[in-house]
């Protein structure tokens, strides 16, 4: 059911996940249910009872028609925003383990259609680096994420972005709510207040071909078809997939139509069975990283040991075990200890500065560990040097520069902070979950 080339993608991130409003995000009357459906349940209960709904199952089942109803006959817009927080308040305590599932899955960007920020808790719980913006449709279109280095906080193409689409449960004026939202939300996407184009051009395919996931998702809901086209997602996806949702039918000509024109995949799989058939093949096709091997000259020893000093308080470090030479105890032979813990290790992290290149033996260990396989490096470059003249290829074989690419950890008039430590942590946890 899952095809190698999505693993493949998930790998080298080059996969979109797509999440759809009718995520399980909450539990009511003993069964999983979305955010939308049970707002969208609870006010329709109010519009039949005022004879303003019929009770037909399918009308109930629109919520931009039903908010549009309760809006315009009940209680008005700020009425209708109270009901929504004092609904999400009471039973949205938290991300689903479907969201935890998610989050150990490197995708490149995630879509959120929801307003929730539950995919963002998740990914902090994990302790993962990534970003998180959402499209304000009433306001300003914020521009956090240029990549531009004008910026102060450019966005890396690599690191994991979570967007939502349809707005934040944190900005009322910012969510579409209704059919009259939805409207003016497309056209403001289609005009001149276009998504942000680092945001769009995560999601367009090359030529290698992306692979795209799509779960929670009524694809009945005619605006989805346009979305898809504004959102730049291929006309024919090399590989895609969709679990259906198992209380909501789609029809034969709407299966034809994603299918011919976006080369959509159906799968008879609910969303979470996917989510936990994904979790389990991607964790067999990755490497399982047990051992990590902190390297270091004496002249850099305060750095290492208040890397460790975050490092062992981490999520990190309860799935590998890490050793520095700082851990070596009195009676211990110094270079078998070294050797035997080098040897058996899969995660390199030397900190490098003038010292450490011009230390025989820690230019022996760097090698070693270039020339291993199933080796993630990531060299912290503590101080400015020209360690490239003595390691040509430690770009290139590094999974990831710290602090960050061409830049330095300590310098003449700053010294590391407590936040600077912390982000290398969670730039190394995200690439080897």
């Amino acid at each position: 059911m899952i095809d190698s080339k999505i693993l493949g993608d998930i790998r080298n991130q080059r996969c979109i996940l797509f999440l759809g409003p009718l995520m399980t995000t909450v539990r009511s009357e003993g069964k999983g249910t979305s955010l939308s459906e049970l707002v969208c349940s609870r006010l329709s209960k109010e519009l039949v009872k005022s004879n303003i709904l019929s009770s037909d199952n399918g009308v109930q089942r629109n919520p931009y028609y039903v908010n549009s109803k309760y809006i315009n006959f009940i209680g008005g817009r700020k009425e209708f925003e109270g009901q929504f927080e004092r609904i999400n308040s009471e039973f949205v305590q938290g991300p689903s383990y479907v969201y935890y599932r998610l989050s150990k899955i490197p995708f490149n960007t995630i879509i959120n259609f929801g307003y929730d920020h539950l995919m963002e808790r998740a990914l902090i719980k994990g302790g993962y680096e990534f970003r998180f913006d959402y499209y304000n449709y009433c306001g300003d279109r914020k521009q956090y994420l240029k990549d531009s280095d004008e910026f102060e906080n450019p966005l890396d193409k690599k690191t994991q972005l979570v967007y939502n689409l349809l707005g934040s449960i944190y900005n009322a004026e910012s969510q579409i709510y209704t059919e009259d939202d939805q409207l003016e939300f497309m056209r403001q996407i289609a005009g001149d207040r276009r998504i942000p184009d680092n945001v769009l051009s995560r999601i367009r395919d090359d030529k290698d071909g992306k692979s795209y996931i799509f779960l929670g998702f009524n694809f009945e809901e005619w605006p989805f078809r346009f979305l898809l086209d504004l959102l730049d997602v291929p006309k024919k996806m090399k590989k895609s997939a969709y679990p259906k949702l198992n209380n909501y039918t789609i029809a034969l000509a709407t299966q034809e139509f994603y299918t011919e024109r976006f080369g959509l995949e159906f799968i008879d799989s609910s969303p979470e069975e996917f989510a936990r058939e994904l979790i389990i093949k991607y964790n067999s096709v990755v490497f399982d990283h047990k051992y990590g091997y902190v390297s270091y000259h004496d002249s850099d020893e305060q750095y290492v040991k208040d890397f460790q000093l975050f490092l062992q308080n981490t999520g990190l470090s309860k799935r590998i075990k890490f050793w520095s030479k700082r851990q070596i105890m009195p009676g211990d032979i110094k270079e078998e200890a070294i050797r035997n813990n080098l040897d058996k290790a899969t995660i390199y992290i030397p900190f490098i500065n003038k010292d450490f290149l011009n230390d025989p033996a820690l230019q022996h260990e760097m090698k070693v560990m270039m020339a291993k396989p199933n080796v993630m490096i990531f060299p912290v470059i503590t101080k400015n040097c020209d360690y490239l003249f003595k390691f040509p290829d430690l770009k290139r074989k590094s999974a990831m520069m710290l602090p960050k690419e061409d830049s330095w950890l300590a310098t003449a008039v700053k010294q590391p902070s407590d936040e600077d430590y912390v982000a290398m942590i969670k730039k190394i946890n995200s690439k080897i979950r």
